[in-house]
């Protein structure tokens, strides 16, 4: 049987403003991040991994003119004149001198901080105990895991983001009643149905699902 070669296209993550559903699992996290009329400075988000934490900071990112925080770039950023930074996945390579001064410096400067994170901010181990105080003293806001409402909707997203089309409603319900409700899952089912559809060009239907789950 004829296989089709997969090349591994990166398929563009759309952050629309539009395009982020809201639900009672992030509902507090968005007023919060984007209703708030700037009454919070610096605001810690955290939540699941693939809850939709990086869709919400690029709303706010765009919202604020924000600038996305680099280690690569961190003198050329310390200097600039925007009034936002982003520091996504805050403990992901982190250097814990630089950034206490990076934020403090935001403090001193008035600059406003959002960071986000799979993780509370005291469930990392800091060396540096002052970044932790700092960090601690942010507002934290939270991402849930999943209602039905969302997570089917999250589903849909997905799907949508990547063309990828069920035969029918079957298909759907099949997957909402057997995989574990988390973000994770989804997201990897999803990345998984459309390699198993680029390479064989089969539909998307019970069967394919079955041998995946």
């Amino acid at each position: 049987m004829y296989k089709q070669e997969i090349f591994n296209f990166n398929y563009k993550d759309n952050f629309d403003h539009d395009n982020f559903f809201i639900s009672k699992s992030n509902e507090i996290a968005y007023k919060t991040i984007i209703n708030n009329n700037n009454n919070h400075q610096y605001i810690y988000l955290k939540g699941p991994p693939k809850s939709g934490k990086t869709h919400l900071a690029n709303i706010w990112k765009k919202h604020n003119d924000a600038i996305l925080f680099d280690y690569n770039k961190y003198d050329k950023i310390l200097t600039n004149n925007k009034n936002s930074i982003l520091i996504e996945n805050i403990y992901q390579n982190i250097n814990e001198e630089k950034l206490f001064y990076l934020i403090n410096h935001c403090y001193n400067n008035k600059t406003k901080i959002l960071i986000t994170s799979n993780l509370y901010p005291s469930e990392f181990d800091y060396k540096f105990q002052d970044l932790s105080s700092r960090i601690k003293s942010f507002i934290l806001s939270e991402i849930f895991n999943p209602d039905d409402e969302l997570i089917m909707n999250y589903l849909l997203k997905l799907l949508y983001d990547r063309q990828l089309f069920l035969k029918n409603d079957d298909v759907l319900f099949y997957i909402l009643k057997r995989v574990d409700r988390t973000y994770l899952n989804f997201y990897n089912l999803v990345t998984e149905i459309d390699k198993i559809s680029l390479s064989t060009n089969r539909q998307i239907t019970i069967p394919l699902i079955k041998e995946l789950i």
